[in-house]
């Protein structure tokens, strides 16, 4: 009877001997997948080539890759958070290029997730839809975002010559718009870029949505025409730097663009060469963060943005001249950049080279912000003064036809006077930028300084009554157009109320 027993249990140990193979294969399901090599990021990779705008935005992720990341983390990174062992769930719609083959934009099943598990960790900067931004030890990430500015009225350029001047100097100045008629800018136009550019084929510019150097006008009210033209006029006035544009088109024919696109054209300028980039757009983030549906203490920082603009712009010495932002119909009441971020612009306050502008006019009793535009002693740096007030409308003389009584406003049109002024006296600060060592705010304070003492500068000056709106109450003045506005009845035209994304 023992040996009996005996040799049954000796069957069963064999049996369970046996079975040990297959409970490992089939019992621990996924530990084969836990060991094995992730795929190569590029295996997500898409064919896709020019800016593709979504309708859903917040449902792409940006991130931008730190240095000290590996190639084999980053695949990690991917497989684990975001694929999460499923190819489908993931896919890198666009990668930088040449320019920066770390900024990528992802979209996907997994991406969706990722973002929601992330908001639901840390916070929202959004009360409805979800938005991210943050980082890791990896990477830099955060929600894609649409930008956009209103549609101005048809406007038929009238047509000029372009006279070109002797100058002590010239500067490549970036725009980045909707293009511009060249015909308007002969002689003042990047020919070809002194190195290879980061784009291949990009000598003179580059159309970011068709992805080629067509960045010709298409949009009917000429945003990009006009802002490069207000460029250039204050250049032509002063004769003194000549300035190379380089149209950098990042919005399109309706002016639509998105955060990614823009970044990619960061890097794009940066390589090219711009000593000052004009940038007449921006998009608003609330201060705080919002979890649950309810405002939370935290505030809300946009890591990657900073940190790209930080590393293609500031570290190379490079102005940043921007829009403050105008008021939009959703928010009547917040006005002040201390109470709202509104990007680029808010960065003003830890990155020196970035300069914000809004317009500001004199109704009678003193200097004022335009109602309709953003302040901040702290954020914006310059106010450039109204050709024409009507009430709260602070308007410029339309510079592709300047004939026209009907005047534009908006702080997309004071930014673009800003960068022409500022481009026009470059040779007077210039060797404060051509230093190895990245501006700071001592240097930008140095800047403003010199512009203050050149005895051929007379257009900046300090006004008492704005120093608690721009910082020292700065204002550029606008007297080369004392000669047109005379015996003139200017009528209150375009208003830019654009120049955001809906705060959902």
């Amino acid at each position: 009877m023992r040996d009996s027993i005996q040799c049954i249990s000796l069957l069963h140990k064999l049996k369970y001997i046996f079975l040990l193979p297959v409970i490992v294969i089939f019992g621990c399901k996924g530990c084969f997948e836990q060991t094995k090599n992730p795929p190569d990021w590029t295996t997500y990779l898409s064919d896709q080539k020019g800016a593709v705008l979504s309708p859903t935005p917040e449902k792409q992720l940006i991130v931008f890759i730190k240095n000290s990341t590996s190639r084999e983390d980053f695949n990690k990174f991917l497989y684990k958070e975001i694929a999460k062992g499923k190819d489908s769930a993931l896919k890198i719609i666009s990668v930088c290029g040449s320019c920066d083959s770390t900024l990528l934009m992802l979209e996907g099943s997994g991406v969706e997730a990722f973002i929601n598990g992330e908001v639901a960790k840390g916070g929202s900067g959004s009360k409805v839809v979800p938005k991210l931004s943050g980082e890791n030890d990896l990477l830099y990430y955060t929600t894609n975002k649409s930008i956009g500015f209103d549609t101005l009225p048809n406007i038929t350029a009238a047509s000029r010559d372009t006279p070109v001047h002797t100058y002590q100097d010239s500067i490549t100045l970036a725009v980045f718009d909707t293009g511009l008629q060249p015909d308007l800018f002969q002689g003042y136009l990047v020919n070809t870029l002194p190195d290879a550019p980061c784009i291949s084929g990009a000598i003179n510019g580059w159309n970011f949505f068709s992805w080629n150097n067509n960045w010709m006008e298409d949009n009917k009210g000429l945003h990009g025409t006009i802002v490069s033209r207000f460029i250039v006029n204050e250049v032509q006035q002063y004769q003194k730097t000549k300035v190379n544009v380089l149209p950098v088109k990042v919005f399109n024919a309706e002016g639509q663009a998105d955060l990614y696109t823009i970044l990619c054209g960061f890097a794009y300028a940066s390589n090219s060469g711009a000593s000052i980039v004009n940038a007449s757009f921006g998009f608003y983030e609330s201060k705080n963060k919002y979890k649950n549906g309810e405002q939370i203490s935290d505030t809300t920082t946009s890591e990657l943005l900073s940190n790209f603009i930080n590393i293609y712009l500031t570290k190379r010495n490079i102005l940043l001249i921007c829009a403050a932002g105008n008021k939009v119909e959703d928010d009547e009441n917040i006005r002040t950049l201390d109470k709202i971020n509104f990007y680029p612009a808010s960065l003003a306050a830890s990155l020196p080279n970035i300069i914000p502008v809004t317009t500001v006019g004199n109704q009678g009793n003193g200097r004022v912000v335009s109602p309709n535009q953003n302040y901040s002693s702290s954020i914006v740096q310059l106010g450039v003064d109204a050709d024409h007030i009507d009430t709260s409308h602070f308007g410029f003389i339309n510079p592709v036809d300047p004939n026209s009584n009907f005047t534009i406003a908006g702080s997309s049109f004071a930014a673009p006077i800003a960068a022409g002024k500022m481009a026009a006296y470059f040779y007077g600060y210039k060797q404060l930028l051509n230093s190895s060592t990245p501006i700071d705010f001592k240097t930008r304070d140095s800047i403003f300084s010199i512009l203050h003492q050149l005895p051929a500068s007379s257009f900046l000056q300090n006004d008492k009554a704005l120093w608690g709106m721009i910082n020292e109450g700065r204002v550029i003045l606008r007297e080369n157009n004392s000669g047109i506005l005379k015996g003139r009845k200017l009528i209150r035209g375009f208003e830019d109320r654009g120049l955001r994304i809906i705060r959902k």
